[in-house]
């Protein structure tokens, strides 16, 4: 829901709207997001504000638009206007009630599915709070994904990249976090994030060279093991242009595997449409163009979070250890567990927001910038100065570490009792670590 607060940024204080119109704003547009296509004009949309709450004007829808960086004179997307709406009340902990976990509440956990398709519907087979139901949907699943009353989901982050399944795997949570909201929670992961790169990176005039005069991979230490994009076209016979920057990409410095290039060839067949590398090239571009009539990864980066609090259970990509510890870029360190979540995930929204305004690059003070640059470099390694809770490997050679005294306090001090993460491969079960001295696992 919206608050009245919030709709006041569009009005004058003393014009605010009361709580229950402001809910049935919310209900109607989180419905008029989910229509075909998803963009109306300005006066469709005003129209329908006006239907719910009498008071909304043009003015109001402007003061609006403006603010969430969205276009006042084009066709206007009614899930990046939603989006926008219930991210700003996000940003407030106290519009946002942690839940309480209580026995007959089951909360299931899956994280780092990288596009593995066959994976995320195993998981489903075995889940206590997912079933499927209705007409089988072919490669879409066995039916239309649902959630049990009494379950919650969290995803604990990477959705894609090392399988056949992105779109499906991404678009399968969505619609469910669409249809279940408060009970479906998704954490964003450094591959997730990344993708926001390929928007400016594919722009017209740009390829891996001009990536590279602007900086490149800086988070990789040179030397670095994998070959410069002139080196990658002439090893494998490629023409400079579009297509050789994405599959340098995802083999050289986005952490993927020399197939996935290929793998997202093979699911845009598997769906029906086409399969080139061209439309390759195109389905990682507007997955993220905030212009686009279905921006996918987008929109998930756009309802993920950065940590998720339910009771004493804390969930986050990476994990929590000294030099993060309370750390939000560019702000000073917060003070417990919530507090840090709600300022994290707003900083989340703020970049996004940038991103949407300035998704492009341009020069700036004399340096190459683009929109949401910063959340780019907190999802990669070293990120934000070392201090991303995005990024972080919590082994040591592969064995896992305790929280330090510090860390731990931090949480036990915070009400947390449970910290869930995903991020580093580690077998085909949990690694469970137990402190003894809090009872903090």
């Amino acid at each position: 829901s919206i608050t009245a607060s919030c709709l006041a940024m569009g009005s004058d204080e003393s014009e605010a709207m009361d709580p229950a119109s402001a809910e049935r704003i919310a209900e109607s547009l989180q419905q008029l997001a989910l229509a075909p296509g998803g963009l109306v004009e300005r006066w469709v949309l005003l129209e329908a504000l006006r239907s719910i709450e009498p008071s909304w004007t043009d003015e109001n829808l402007s003061k609006i638009l403006q603010a969430a960086g969205l276009p006042e004179d084009e066709l206007i997307s009614c899930a990046d206007f939603t989006s926008w709406l219930f991210d700003v009340k996000s940003t407030s902990s106290s519009a946002r009630p942690v839940p309480h976990i209580t026995d007959d509440m089951t909360v299931e956990f899956l994280t780092d599915v990288e596009g593995n398709w066959e994976y995320f519907v195993h998981f489903i087979s075995l889940s206590q709070v997912l079933f499927w139901s209705g007409e089988d949907r072919g490669v879409w699943g066995p039916g239309e994904l649902q959630l049990r009353d009494s379950g919650y989901l969290v995803f604990g982050g990477d959705a894609v990249d090392k399988g056949a399944g992105d779109l499906r795997v991404v678009k399968t949570l969505l619609a469910l976090k669409q249809r279940y909201g408060s009970r479906v929670f998704i954490v964003i992961g450094n591959r997730d994030i990344c993708k926001l790169r390929f928007f400016a990176e594919l722009q017209e005039g740009e390829d891996g060279g001009s990536f590279e005069k602007k900086g490149g991979a800086y988070w990789i230490p040179d030397p670095k093991p994998f070959p410069d994009y002139e080196t990658y076209v002439q090893m494998h016979n490629l023409e400079r242009g579009h297509i050789s920057t994405v599959r340098w990409v995802l083999d050289c410095n986005m952490g993927c595997q020399t197939t996935t290039f290929n793998t997202r060839r093979h699911e845009l067949a598997l769906l029906g449409v086409k399969a080139t590398d061209e439309a390759v090239v195109h389905s990682y571009r507007d997955s993220v163009d905030p212009a686009s009539a279905d921006p996918w990864m987008l929109e998930l980066l756009r309802v993920g979070q950065m940590a998720v609090i339910l009771g004493n259970a804390l969930f986050v990509h990476g994990g929590i250890y000294d030099e993060a510890l309370g750390q939000v870029p560019g702000q000073s360190p917060a003070a417990n567990m919530s507090e840090w979540a709600d300022r994290l995930n707003a900083w989340k929204d703020e970049q996004l927001r940038d991103f949407a305004l300035h998704p492009k690059w341009r020069v700036e003070d004399g340096k190459d910038r683009r929109g949401g640059d910063r959340l780019i470099d907190y999802g990669s390694p070293g990120g934000a100065n070392n201090t991303s809770i995005v990024y972080h490997n919590p082994f040591n050679n592969g064995n896992p570490q305790q929280l330090s005294n510090r860390v731990e306090d931090f949480l036990a001090k915070s009400g947390i009792r449970r910290v869930f993460s995903g991020h580093q491969p580690h077998g085909e079960s949990p690694t469970v670590v137990r402190h003894v001295r809090s009872g903090l696992l």
